[in-house]
């Protein structure tokens, strides 16, 4: 159990009906009936997450891979505080046992984890208005810019022009919306605008932000269709010695 293999939804560690049956020793059939007969006592958001359609597609795309989902119409994730309903449901000592080291070994891991500091690359101004957002981002939901600083110290493409006041400015979050337009996402009618600062802190301006369930796919993107425009196309054309000029614009290809 220790190396199960982490899948969050929301913000939130999951695990699937099935996954739950296996853990507590009884079929699927049980642990469905046990929510059908007690699902006034289930509140979604907080015990469970219902995905259906595209929503579903996309997911198990994402971090089911290798499991047949095709035929299936709607799956149950459930949270922490849903596992523990269900093993009241079972209620036998397998079930006990297995929720303890589940919350010790899989749920409570982000809980006891120290916080992240962002990278020392970023002075306190971008690491303060990130915070800031990330306060004003709806439950569920994440945006460029913010995502873009956590994962910047990793890409040794961005490196290269990482300054103490902002991220490398490779039009990044204009690239994404337009790779998600071009493939025709299912998950694009999702994302939204809303205020966030801006890096003055003066003032803030419209920003696109995502449904939780594309991170792991901008990630994906960003380490590598991204990383590989801005390190062989956009940077080269900016960087001569300390000085940094007007990018020239070309195309993300394919």
């Amino acid at each position: 159990m220790k190396d199960l293999i982490v899948v969050e939804y929301s913000n939130q560690r999951i695990l699937t009906t099935k996954q739950i049956a296996e853990f507590y020793g009884v079929t699927e059939k049980i642990i469905t009936n046990n929510f059908q007969r007690n699902k006034e006592h289930y509140i979604s958001g907080k015990h469970y997450f219902l995905l259906e359609g595209k929503e579903l597609k996309n997911f198990a795309h994402l971090n089911l891979r290798g499991a047949n989902y095709s035929k299936i119409r709607s799956l149950y994730l459930s949270t922490e505080k849903g596992v523990l309903m269900h093993a009241k449901s079972v209620n036998t000592d397998k079930a006990w046992l297995v929720y303890e080291e589940l919350v010790d070994t899989y749920f409570r891991k982000i809980e006891e984890a120290p916080k992240q500091e962002l990278p020392v690359y970023f002075n306190k101004q971008t690491q303060n208005r990130c915070r800031l957002n990330e306060k004003l981002l709806p439950r569920g939901y994440w945006n460029v810019e913010t995502e873009m600083v956590s994962q910047a110290c990793t890409l040794q493409a961005l490196q290269k022009e990482l300054k103490h006041w902002c991220l490398p400015s490779g039009s990044g979050g204009k690239k994404w919306i337009n790779h998600l337009r071009k493939i025709d996402h299912p998950l694009l009618p999702k994302a939204r605008q809303i205020k966030l600062w801006v890096p003055n802190l003066k003032q803030t301006s419209d920003v696109w932000i995502y449904p939780y369930a594309l991170l792991e796919y901008f990630r994906d993107w960003l380490r590598f269709e991204y990383a590989d425009y801005y390190e062989h196309e956009y940077s080269p054309s900016r960087m001569i010695g300390e000085q940094i000029e007007a990018p020239k614009r070309k195309r993300l290809k394919g």
